[in-house]
């Protein structure tokens, strides 16, 4: 009780603090902006759209605390301008003695090249200290970017936002709204703003009709509102609307090979004398004259074509020969808007796919200079503009991005120029490379399932290995991550007291990765350009060190991977050699110990050495962002896996030597042999710019066979609870079933299965522009695919639906920018593990308790430490932690 009032007192001095500070720093005969309030008075007007126009916001609250604010008022400003000052000296002091070094070092190598004869010298220069870009030390980073000043009432923004208010009303098709604002002074020098907003009527479309004189442009803009049932007639009157119609048109009519459609020839005459009629107008475009370019001229629009296609590769680096002086000597600008190129390749390498004979369309122009530092037909495979097409926005852009994705390039620059008098366009793509050999390093907080982690590595990529683009990337990476425990707590075990107590993870190795253009063994110009693929061929060795083992890694990857219209990515293993895996675990000699007593083949399975050959692996990744519809944007996510082990090499089992336990093994390891799938599904539904309802689904399902006697690998099992699963449990402690964890002593605080069923809904919202909330509801659990006597009740079976765990909860996020931090608090309301008829939280738990009891009596030898941490409260709130969102 006296610890009750304890921080009864405690929380209510806090909020006395943060409260009595916020007009720490208001002028006197000012005033803090305490609050806005906004009243809507009838109409269908979202209010979340209506609070962005207001100029002014009140500092951010959270809990009815301005923590911000008191951040910002308890840090002396004064203090901080003083340190400040002092750091500008010192940087001063250290510019002006590298200065002093530079000046230095160059008047000795002007010496020393004047006594070898010479008239030029390599200039050192030395950086200077950046005077206006400074980092912040850590009480000026806290002040100003995670403090926030005061927010001061202005009377003029006051009246600026009563005027943007009624403007946004009438863009909207309030043409006869009313807003006015009440100011009500406080003595404690805030003020409190109450915005009125009195809509009116709203005008809706009665009537649309449209004037156009180009019969091309007229037959498209019918297909667009047959082909979207896009039409305006009987929406609400809105300009926003109205130019996202004009935007929409316009992509549209781009898209049909009606170049250079802009919005702007897109007109509305708007007619409100009783009803609301909307005349489109669309007028031919204005281009500058041919034979007066200070003038414009109309030019009539026309589906157009590709002449000619041209890539501009800007670089000197291959060129044999002093470039500035032969660039002058040919009577070219070398400080113009690109490099020029002196030399020029035809390119007419690719064979119709029906014959023999030069494909016409896939022919373009090189302009480089002394040598293309990269495969021409790599180039040009990317380019879905092709000679004698139609030219379109969406290939246009396509195949920008596709250049782009092959990281060779600093920067790409697209100019189409008209032909005059035709219908045709030629295509120029500007292309400079960027540096081929690229070293790097990172260092990253790391959080899994709520455990922090430091990782640092290293990188060398090359870009180019080969000339086709071949992408190498070497690393060395280590990692520290908290993790937890192997045993369970209340096992009672002397030999594995002093083992259990470290609960970290220790990994470090080398990384190498190979990225090829295309598909191996399929020639680069037969494959479809509409898909982004590549091959990539990686290796890896990791050293892992817990306290109970240390487990060595070994694994080489081959996969194929294409994308499709930038929205689906297919991975793909390359049958028979999609994955290779060497898992060696040395035990110590407790740990093993302790193995052999349990006699648990899922166990044994789990920590021991694996050899895998993973046949097949193939994954479908799906995103549509941003899909609209009539009021908001939802977003879908699908991600789909499968693997396939173990049978190609089962079939050489004549050839194979059997263990004591029966299974064959190759080159003195078991192999493991099974099929499993997983599948995760987003949905995202927004409401307005701050709310979004998350909704995810998690199904997946292991099956081992063959030569896998018991359960799936460890790498590829299924683990539940944690920050990003079901909140209310520790990470891989739910499950596996209806198993009860509480009355095992042999039992292990790392829980996995072959199969996975769960779910998530979360309501995100914003307190203010820093801090963010969450309202959700979590629920699964995972099962084992065969019986484990070990752990009765963790089978799959019929009354799955009866163990699915439940634990709604809240959240808080806050919006560092560049990353978000994130604590979840997790209520355990149903939990699988208890009794029958007890799994509710609001259900009695007789059964339970007498479980407990009678668990107590029949080991009276454990230690008062084991008995301590008997987990005797089911329904336990729980706190995770975590960077980023939950999915």
């Amino acid at each position: 009780m006296r610890q009750f009032k304890n921080t009864y007192r405690l929380f209510f001095l806090l909020f006395f603090l943060v409260g009595c500070k916020s007009t720490k720093f208001v002028p006197k005969d000012r005033y803090l902006l305490k609050k806005n309030t906004i009243e809507i008075i009838g109409g269908d007007i979202d209010e979340e759209e209506i609070t962005p126009i207001i100029r002014q916001q009140p500092n951010g609250k959270l809990l009815g605390l301005k923590w911000d604010l008191f951040l910002y008022n308890r840090i002396d400003s004064v203090r901080i301008a003083d340190k400040r000052n002092r750091k500008n000296i010192e940087n001063n002091f250290q510019n002006q003695s590298r200065k002093s070094k530079q000046d230095k070092i160059n008047l000795r190598r002007i010496q020393k090249a004047q006594k070898r004869g010479e008239s030029s010298y390599e200039e050192k220069n030395i950086p200077l200290l950046d005077s206006l870009d400074q980092s912040l030390f850590f009480k000026e980073w806290l002040k100003y970017k995670v403090g926030e000043a005061p927010v001061i009432f202005d009377s003029l923004q006051y009246q600026k936002s009563i005027e943007q208010l009624s403007a946004y009303l009438k863009k909207k098709g309030y043409y006869q709204n009313h807003c006015y604002g009440v100011l009500k002074y406080k003595r404690n020098r805030k003020v409190k703003v109450s915005y009125f907003l009195e809509p009116g009527k709203r005008y809706v479309i009665d009537t649309v009709c449209f004037e156009v004189n180009n019969e091309e442009v007229r037959k498209g803009f019918e297909e667009f509102v047959l082909k979207s049932n896009n039409s305006l007639k009987g929406q609400p009157l809105d300009i926003d609307n109205l130019d996202e119609y004009r935007t929409k048109i316009s992509r549209y009519m781009r898209d049909k090979a009606i170049y250079g459609f802009s919005p702007n020839s897109v007109k509305y005459l708007i007619d409100t004398n009783s009803r609301i009629t909307v005349k489109l107008i669309i007028n031919d475009r204005k281009v500058f004259s041919a034979q007066n370019k200070d003038s414009l001229e109309l030019k009539k629009y026309q589906r157009t074509v590709v002449k000619n296609v041209f890539f501009h590769v800007l670089d000197s680096n291959y060129f044999n020969g002093h470039f500035k002086d032969t660039i002058e000597n040919l009577g070219l600008i070398l400080n113009g808007r690109y490099i020029p190129t002196i030399d020029t390749l035809y390119f007419n390498s690719i064979k119709n796919r029906h014959s023999q004979d030069v494909d016409s369309s896939r022919i373009a122009y090189f302009l480089y200079n002394g040598e293309l530092f990269l495969d021409p037909t790599l180039i040009e495979v990317q380019s879905l503009l092709e000679k004698n097409n139609e030219i379109t926005e969406t290939f246009t852009e396509s195949t920008y991005n596709r250049l782009q994705q092959l990281g060779l390039f600093q920067t790409i620059k697209t100019e189409i120029i008209e032909i005059p008098e035709t219908n045709k366009v030629d295509v120029h793509y500007y292309l400079t490379p960027s540096k081929k050999e690229l070293f790097s390093s990172q260092f990253r907080v790391t959080t899994t399932n709520g455990f922090f982690g430091l990782s640092t590595g290293i990188n060398y990529t090359n870009k180019n290995l080969f000339k086709g683009a071949e992408k190498l990337t070497f690393g060395l990476n280590g990692s520290l991550q908290t993790q937890p425990p192997i045993i369970d707590q209340q096992i009672n075990t002397s030999d594995l007291k002093a083992v259990t107590t470290k609960f970290y993870q220790f990994e470090i190795g080398p990384t190498l990765k190979l990225e090829l253009p295309g598909l191996i063994f399929f020639p680069r110009a037969k494959i479809n350009k509409s898909r982004l693929a590549k091959t990539i061929f990686s290796g890896a060795y990791t050293f892992q060190k817990r306290d109970l083992y240390v487990k060595e890694n070994i694994q080489l990857n081959s996969t194929w991977k294409y994308e499709i219209r930038n929205t689906q990515t297919v991975q793909m293993g390359i049958p028979g050699l999609s994955v290779i895996k060497f898992v060696s675990i040395i035990k110590s000699d407790a740990f093993d110990e302790f193995l052999k007593k349990k006699n648990n083949p899922f166990q044994t399975n789990t920590f021991s050495n694996q050899f895998i050959w993973q046949d097949w692996q193939v994954s479908f990744e799906y995103r549509d962002k941003n899909k609209a519809s009539k009021k908001r944007k939802t977003s879908f996510y699908y991600l789909g896996a499968f693997d396939l082990a173990g049978n190609l090499i089962s079939a050489f089992q004549k050839y194979q030597v059997k263990d004591s336990l029966g299974r064959f093994k190759v080159g003195g390891l078991a192999y493991a042999q099974f099929s499993r799938i997983d599948n995760t599904i987003i949905y995202t539904v927004p409401f307005g710019k701050t709310r979004s309802l998350n909704m995810r689904s998690l199904i997946g399902a292991g099956l081992s066979y063959g030569n896998s006697k018991t359960s799936l690998p460890y790498d590829y099992s299924f683990y539940a609870g944690g920050s990003n699963d079901v909140r209310g449990w520790k990470a891989s402690a739910l499950g596996p079933g209806s198993y009860k964890y509480y009355l095992d002593t042999n039992g292990t605080s790392i829980q996995i299965g072959d199969i996975r069923l769960a779910a998530s809904i979360e309501y995100r919202y914003q307190y203010s522009k820093k801090w963010k909330g969450a309202v959700f509801l979590d629920g699964g659990n995972i099962w084992t695919m065969k019986t484990d006597l070990n752990r009765p009740g963790s089978k799959f079976s019929g009354n799955w639906f009866k163990e699915i765990a439940l634990a709604p909860g809240i959240g808080l996020r806050r919006d560092f920018d560049y990353f978000v931090i994130r604590i979840d608090l997790g209520f355990p309301i149903h939990n699988p593990a208890l009794p029958e008829g007890e799994r509710w939280l609001f259900q009695k738990h007789t059964a339970f308790n007498n479980e407990v009891t009678q668990f107590l009596k029949d080991h009276t030898d454990m230690t008062l430490d084991a008995l301590n941490k008997i987990d005797t409260t089911p329904f336990k709130p729980r706190f995770s932690f975590g960077i980023g969102y939950p999915f």
